[in-house]
């Protein structure tokens, strides 16, 4: 039926226009088409979407659960006259664990061989203040630490050059939100001198695309933090200042 009734409307037709009748159906085929498999395709998409929501979530579950485990692991290693110790001194922040001992007189060799194993930050000096700054130049991660626990953490480049960041604990010398290097000429923003000589310090560069590199040695000697981490800690050092009437110390190992 559908044929007579082309052919009824065609038959006065030339044979162009039957092929542009033909070429425009055939096109409203292959749109048809190709939309049906967009429709496809988001729903086959939505659907992966949803599983692997819950599939992270299941993974952070068992992540969440294994940190839980070790951390509860961690005082059946240790001696129980610092059990209590341990419990007040392990924070996770960021998926990272962080382990701090101010005094560790009472460990044992074998004992302090685990707990530099375990922890981010193991810190025997009993000449560091409640509040400091720490940084691992082997980590490349800097830690403010406030009443000997850790209120935040992030990312940092040292020395490219071993050697070139003064390992030791310094004290911050001064602030400033915005100067220049007297060497080598560039801004330095959010900066915090470490050194007495002012020519090491924490700070930020101009532009973000040094901070792909944060987490590796890069610098001259400084300590590079990111926009964000140069910002807070700024702030922080300024509070703590004012709290306790003098800088920081800045502990560099």
């Amino acid at each position: 039926m559908m044929l007579l009734f082309l052919y009824k409307k065609t038959r006065r037709c030339t044979l162009k226009k039957i092929i542009v009748i033909l070429v425009i159906l055939i096109a409203v085929a292959i749109v048809v088409s190709l939309r049906h498999e967009q429709i496809l395709e988001e729903e086959l998409r939505k659907k992966e979407e949803f599983l692997m929501k819950i599939e992270k979530r299941k993974i952070e579950a068992i992540k969440k659960k294994r940190r839980k485990d070790f951390i509860s692991s961690i005082g059946k290693k240790i001696s129980s006259t610092i059990k209590e110790e341990a419990k007040r001194k392990v924070f996770i922040i960021d998926g990272e664990m962080c382990f701090i001992f101010k005094n560790t007189d009472d460990l044992t060799d074998k004992e302090k061989r685990i707990a530099s194993n375990i922890s981010l930050i193991c810190s025997p000096l009993a000449e560091l203040e409640s509040d400091h700054i720490q940084v691992s130049v082997e980590k490349q991660r800097f830690y403010a630490i406030e009443n000997d626990e850790v209120v935040f953490l992030g990312k940092v480049s040292t020395g490219a050059v071993s050697g070139t960041t003064p390992k030791g604990i310094h004290r911050i010398q001064n602030q400033a939100e915005y100067t220049i290097s007297r060497k080598y000429k560039c801004p330095l923003i959010h900066w915090m001198a470490v050194t007495k000589d002012a020519m090491i310090g924490l700070h930020a560069l101009s532009g973000t695309a040094y901070e792909g590199r944060l987490g590796s040695p890069a610098s001259h000697g400084c300590i590079r933090l990111s926009h964000s981490d140069a910002k807070k800690l700024f702030e922080w050092v300024s509070k703590i200042k004012k709290e306790n009437s003098q800088y920081s110390q800045v502990y560099i190992y």
